[in-house]
């Protein structure tokens, strides 16, 4: 007589980590106008389960290092990220993950997996931004330092001038710098020798005030005798102007056009091509008709020097600008009208961008069962 024996196996299929829960979050393809290669995606979300353990939610790391992005939902392929900030009380999390491909033609959904006791480190990496970008400042760093932390692979860090606790203040992503147009100014040391071409962009809620010559960035430290670049927001005659100098014989290349009204977060890309001697400029995602202002004879248009970048001031001494600063970036590439207008509709306060989805429970793995049977005599 034969016998019908049957035997179970459990196999289980591990995630990259011990995490307790995942939930996908979707970008809206509508928001993105082409497809975008290696596109830094603002994950800016609040949520009851992203709270910490101890404030009834599901991160178990008070810093917010055990959530961590995958491109599926077994979470076993990791995605690049920089964790910019976390509040496990509010379960507030904001982080820049890096997608390699960003669809204009379907959704691309990641994940995020959570709850994880043994993950104590912060898993942020530089490669989240592109070679092309040399300086990314969040402008999100402690009051109590004079330090602005640069997250880019070959940038370098600011030095804020007498920065105290009122200088830190809200942003339009997190915290913002702010600026009293008087006495305060950053700079970062930064090697731009043999580039031709670079596009400086940040959010910026504008301050009005008495001076004529108010600056927002400077890459020289004195644009009437060094070569490089400005970007000046004339206060009294109410327009932005931004363009190059050539160090022979004070020669400029410069455009502006109508400045975005103050006391409101506004977005801004500026492109300013030294060999072609092209300017362009974009304000909330949307290009700029620019006017001229000099356009003089430039014998010669030298590299871009090794300088500092002058935040809201030349050389932090003078001709100070007032507001507050937020996500100031600088690349040594034209960013297209593509690549800003996703920028624009991924960072802007009514954002659509992103949806995050319902929570799944993970428990470490998923166990699933494969039966095997065969007659024994």
């Amino acid at each position: 007589m034969k016998r019908l024996i049957a035997i179970f196996c459990l196999i289980a299929a591990t995630a990259d980590a011990a995490f307790s829960y995942y939930s996908p979050v979707t970008v809206d393809h509508t928001q993105v106008p082409s497809t975008q290669t290696d596109f830094p995606v603002l994950v800016s979300q609040t949520d009851a389960r992203l709270k910490t353990v101890a404030n009834s939610g599901h991160v178990q790391n008070s810093s917010g290092f055990d959530i961590r992005p995958y491109s599926d939902s077994a979470l076993t392929s990791a995605l690049t990220y920089e964790l910019e900030s976390y509040d496990g009380a509010a379960g507030t999390i904001t982080m820049w993950v890096k997608i390699s491909s960003l669809s204009s033609s379907v959704d691309t959904v990641i994940y995020l997996g959570y709850g994880d006791s043994g993950l104590s480190t912060d898993g942020s990496s530089t490669s989240t931004w592109d070679a092309n970008f040399k300086g990314v400042w969040h402008m999100a760093d402690n009051a109590a330092t004079t330090t602005i932390k640069e997250s880019s692979a070959t940038g370098a860090n600011g030095v804020n001038v007498a920065n105290t606790n009122t200088k830190t203040g809200t942003g339009q992503i997190g915290s913002g710098l702010q600026y009293n147009g008087t006495s305060d100014g950053s700079s970062s040391a930064i090697d731009l020798s043999g580039t031709t071409i670079v596009t400086m962009s940040f959010w910026i809620n504008w301050t009005t005030n008495a001076n004529d010559d108010d600056l927002a960035f400077e890459y020289t430290p004195n644009y009437n005798s060094a070569e490089g670049f400005v970007v000046d927001w004339n206060a009294a005659s109410g327009f932005s102007q931004f363009g190059m100098h050539s160090q022979a014989g004070g020669s400029y290349w410069t455009d502006h056009f109508t400045r975005p009204s103050a006391g409101a977060w506004h977005l801004v890309h500026l492109v300013m091509d030294r060999a072609n001697r092209v300017n362009k400029g974009y304000v909330d995602g949307t290009s700029q008709t620019l006017t001229t202002d000099t356009h003089t004879a430039i014998s010669s248009m030298l590299a871009y020097a090794n300088s500092s970048l002058f935040f809201m001031s030349r050389n932090k001494a003078s001709l100070f600008g007032a507001g507050t600063l937020d996500e100031t970036r600088l690349s040594v590439t034209e960013r297209a009208q593509d690549w800003i207008t996703c920028e624009w509709n991924n960072q802007k306060a009514s954002s659509t961008f992103i949806a995050l989805g319902s929570e799944t429970p993970v428990g470490g793995a998923t166990t699933t069962s494969i039966s095997r049977f065969f007659f024994s005599p």
